[in-house]
């Protein structure tokens, strides 16, 4: 006997559809083109420097600079580019941004050989004119609704092609066409395509867009449906002038927008506007000025920090300045000397003086090294000085009240060099220290950071009255201008050596009919309570906080206990140093 067995046939499954993917290409990417005009007039420049790297080191988008201290570049912009604010004949313009452009809507859907045209003309008088089409596609793709009557397999989404042309028509009949041919691919959604290209012939022109492929709605939906519809959306018509922009410094910024949600924020660390400042002035690193001999009173045209010097070109500039009415003749350059001396006397920071610990080496040889318990406080670029030495032993080549430059720091040792000859290394006799690292000194070497007394770091945005714009810009070195005998003439409020010493036996008392002593030799007086103010509450600009006010508060100690609580708000202008916002809160004090 036997048994049998009943077979079941198999069902063959439909094939699986093919669905293309997004071609990147296809993918829309606008660009932000931004010029910023920084300053008015010639600056010095970045602050890292003209070369690239220097310039994506100042430069800041979002707050970020573009090239980080590390040296790695964040989002490359597509264009940077800075204009140092020179007369037209020594600045050029910035290639494909001389343009100024007029943008026509038209938002009109192209039909397959239905022209869509759009007139424009000269906005500008005649000249050199050129076009900028922009199209919108809902998407490029079709898909195969039922593979028995249309190509691929059911579920299919294939690759598109659409044709379409592009040209114009002068106003004497001529017809120039930029644009004829395809785009292909596949883009499940929204994406644009421009066209940019010159206008020739005579204004005005008609520009029109012509689709010759077949409409989508053409197409059987039960078979196949189409998605590749576009709208000519608007043309830009741009007049071509070469402008340079001149005596303006400019930043130039292109910027890509899928970098970026929205466009960034761009800020700049600038060396500044150059100004007038004499000829025996030498500029430092930090734009403070070393003098040196007898000044004969003519100057030079450089960059400075110095308030003294960018007051008087405030003064005496005619552009942007008040030197369409007063001449150089009427401001007394010689009380600008002065204080700009007493501006620029190094003068140590706050917190940065620091004790080289109970031990401190420097060993012989060069270059100049120093060695301590530690040296933290201390980066390189810092100018110092050895503010102290006293019962201590200082190396023989180095000397207090010298300014140094420090070119390298770890956190045991600092390497320096003199201010006034950078790149020549110190050679140490090795004869200074303060004990060893087993037993301690009673005294120890104290090296601090200095800075200019006074520095001007400001940009002016707005205009105002002239004569309360100096008055604030002169307040930066506790100063004042006032005019005498025709003369503008800058005072400062500084301590200074007396002139003439008063005493009972140079003045006078008074004395009434009796005899008796009515008023003595001096009278005394002070101010009122209410005036008296305990507290100052300093706010100043802080480069390490993006330049962002930030507050300090200083208090005197024992009027706090004879009044208490009295606060004074006190805003410095153009001070980015700590230091120098806390001594002008003690001199308010």
């Amino acid at each position: 006997g036997g048994s049998s067995r009943s077979s079941q046939p198999k069902i063959k499954e439909p094939p699986k559809p093919v669905i293309a993917q997004d071609d990147p290409a296809l993918k829309s990417i606008s660009f932000a083109k931004l010029q910023f005009l920084v300053c008015e007039g010639d600056v010095e420049g970045p602050a890292y420097g003209s070369t690239k790297e220097g310039l994506e080191k100042s430069v800041y988008l979002d707050n970020t600079p573009i090239r980080d201290a590390a040296g790695d570049v964040n989002p490359q912009p597509e264009d940077l580019v800075f204009s140092y604010g020179r007369p037209e004949d020594l600045q050029s313009p910035v290639p494909d941004y001389n343009t100024q452009v007029d943008t026509i809507g038209v938002n009109k859907l192209c039909e397959q050989d239905a022209p869509v045209s759009q007139l424009i003309t000269e906005f500008e008088g005649p000249g050199s004119y050129s076009a900028l089409v922009l199209l919108t596609f809902e998407a490029l793709q079709i898909s195969t609704v039922d593979g028995d009557r249309a190509p691929g397999n059911t579920g299919d989404v294939r690759t598109y092609a659409v044709t379409y042309i592009v040209d114009y028509v002068d106003s004497i009949g001529t017809t120039r066409t930029p644009f004829s041919g395809s785009v292909s691919g596949k883009f499940s959604s929204t994406f644009q395509r421009s066209h940019e290209f010159q206008l020739e012939g005579v204004a005005p022109w008609t520009v029109r867009v012509t689709r010759k492929t077949r409409d989508d709605d053409t197409y059987d939906p039960n078979a196949e449906v189409a998605r590749s519809a576009f709208n000519y959306s608007s043309v830009g018509v741009a007049f071509n002038e070469a402008t340079s922009y001149e005596n303006s410094s400019v930043l130039t910024v292109g910027v890509r927008a899928d970098n970026y949600e929205q466009i960034p924020n761009i800020s700049i660390e600038l060396k500044g506007l150059k100004v007038e400042i004499p000829t025996n002035a030498t500029v430092q690193a930090d734009g403070s000025l070393k003098y040196s001999g007898i000044w004969d009173g003519t100057f030079k045209t450089a960059w400075t920090s110095d308030p003294a010097w960018c007051l008087r070109d405030l003064i005496l500039n005619e552009r942007y300045g008040a030197g369409e009415y007063i001449d150089v003749n009427f401001v007394d350059q010689w009380s600008l000397y002065e204080i700009s001396q007493y501006c620029n006397e190094p003068v140590p920071k706050a917190g940065q003086s620091v004790r080289l610990g109970d031990y401190s080496d420097f060993p012989a040889g060069s270059p100049a090294t120093i060695t301590a318990a530690t040296t933290d406080n201390f980066k390189v670029g810092d100018t110092v000085q050895f503010i102290e030495a006293s019962g201590a032993n200082l190396d023989s080549a180095l000397s207090t009240g010298t300014d140094y430059i420090v070119t390298a720091q770890t956190s045991t040792t600092v390497q320096v060099e003199l201010a006034s000859a950078p790149g020549t290394p110190i050679t140490l006799a090795g004869d200074g220290g303060t004990g060893s690292a087993n037993t301690p000194a009673p005294a120890a070497i104290v090296m601090g950071v200095v800075e200019p007394r006074f520095s001007c770091n400001l940009l002016l945005q707005s205009s105002g009255e002239a004569w309360t714009v100096l008055q604030q810009v002169s307040s930066i070195f506790r100063g004042m201008v006032y005019y005498a005998s025709s003369i503008a003439v800058v005072a400062q409020d500084k301590e200074k050596d007396a002139i003439f010493t008063f005493n009972e036996s140079n003045t006078i008392e008074e004395f009434d009919d009796s005899g008796q002593v009515s008023q003595g030799n001096f009278t005394y007086s002070g101010s009122a309570r209410r005036a008296r103010r305990t507290v100052c509450l300093v706010s100043w600009d802080d480069p390490d906080n993006n330049w962002e006010p930030r507050i300090e508060c200083v208090a005197d100690s024992e009027a706090l206990k004879d009044f208490g609580y009295r606060s004074v708000d006190l805003r410095v202008l153009g001070v980015t140093s700590r230091s120098q916002a806390l001594r002008a809160a003690n001199w308010t004090l």
